[in-house]
């Protein structure tokens, strides 16, 4: 029989493998927001097929992130990239749907200036629903 200490200290192990590899995984916060203004200025240079495709992954790696206001304001621009690019691929359901996430996690999201009519447009849309 294997004494409980063993059991335990290799439970412990384990444990610190699982949580080291987990955290060496996890992008760093400044990493995922110079991702963030990569995506938004292939917005501005008209690279919409390029940042929709990045988009998923971006909002993964933020979503892997620990919670906090932060992260939350990044999954919100990654969100309002990802409607942008799809609005502009003309695939509005997937625009409504990123859309829709980025009001639940910030209701008073306002756009800049800069912002196309269509996507302030489909936005106001979206928060009258």
């Amino acid at each position: 029989m294997v004494p409980v200490r063993w059991k335990l200290g290799a439970a412990v192990c384990v444990a610190l493998v699982v949580a080291i590899s987990a955290r060496a995984s996890t992008p760093v916060l400044a990493q995922i927001e110079a991702r963030v203004v990569r995506l938004e200025a292939l917005l501005g240079e008209a690279h919409f097929r390029e940042a929709a495709l990045e988009a998923p992954a971006l909002r993964s790696q933020v979503l892997a992130l620990r919670p906090s206001t932060a992260t939350r304001r990044l999954l919100v621009r990654a969100e309002v990239v990802a409607g942008t690019a799809a609005i502009a691929l003309r695939q509005e359901g997937t625009a409504q749907v990123c859309f829709l996430r980025a009001l639940q996690l910030d209701p008073a999201l306002t756009l800049s200036a800069s912002t196309p009519p269509k996507v302030r447009r489909t936005l106001d849309e979206l928060r009258e629903l």
